[in-house]
């Protein structure tokens, strides 16, 4: 039978605009653990938004702060506690207004005005819970050994699992993917137009979440989000 995998992400409270935006644009609320209804843009038709998103729509909408993981003999509870106290002694970092990007093969939602404190963060979260993370399978390892690595994201992928943690952290919501560079950038500027209504909105990260993905089959979706009360 096989081992369920975990992720620890940031993801906005299911009932906020951003949160919305997201689902509506994957066309999953990873919350419910339902389809809904996707968003319709302009210029395009939803069957190629819908093959453009496979990927985002597997993974929920989300912004990873720890890469999947199978547990090393540890639990669910115990993932879970740990990730509680941590937001108990954490306070919300400040995201401020999102604009919509092209990363790589990308489209994802970004900081306008990018912030150390979220890399900080982030980091602070990889190395409180990864005492709970099993090594890489071969595979898995192969898989996120993408072309284009520097040494020091080689490095990053053989301690922690991940190429782009620590100072290769870069906070994302995706979108859309893994798509061509040319496909990227008119799916930016027709996201762009559909985003325009929230990009002045401020937004925090005021809460981590534990996802689940059950298989490699099943989509992920959020086991408990704990609110960030730290001073």
């Amino acid at each position: 039978m096989p081992s369920p995998r975990y992720a620890i992400a940031y993801t906005p409270l299911p009932s906020s605009p951003l949160a919305r935006f997201g689902a509506s644009v994957l066309g999953y609320d990873c919350f419910d653990r339902l389809d809904v209804p996707r968003l319709l843009l302009p210029r395009l038709d939803p069957a190629v938004l819908g093959l453009a998103t496979v990927e985002p729509r597997r993974c929920g909408f989300h912004a990873k702060l720890v890469a999947p993981f199978r547990l090393n003999g540890s639990h669910q509870a115990d993932v879970d506690d740990a990730l509680e106290r941590f937001a108990r002694t954490h306070p919300p970092v400040a995201i401020g207004p999102l604009e919509v990007a092209a990363i790589g093969s990308y489209v994802a939602l970004v900081p306008a005005q990018p912030d150390a404190k979220l890399a900080e963060f982030a980091a602070a979260c990889l190395k409180d819970l990864d005492r709970f993370s099993a090594p890489l399978t071969p595979a898995e390892r192969e898989r996120r050994t993408t072309n284009g690595l520097t040494e020091r994201q080689l490095q990053l992928l053989a301690r922690w699992g991940d190429a782009h943690v620590l100072d290769q952290f870069q906070f994302q919501l995706r979108l859309v993917g893994p798509i061509s560079s040319r496909e990227a950038e008119l799916f930016k500027a027709i996201l762009s137009g559909a985003f325009a209504m929230l990009a002045h909105d401020h937004v925090e990260l005021d809460g981590i979440s534990l996802m689940r993905q059950d298989d490699a089959g099943k989509r992920f979706f959020v086991l408990a989000r704990h609110r960030l009360t730290g001073v």
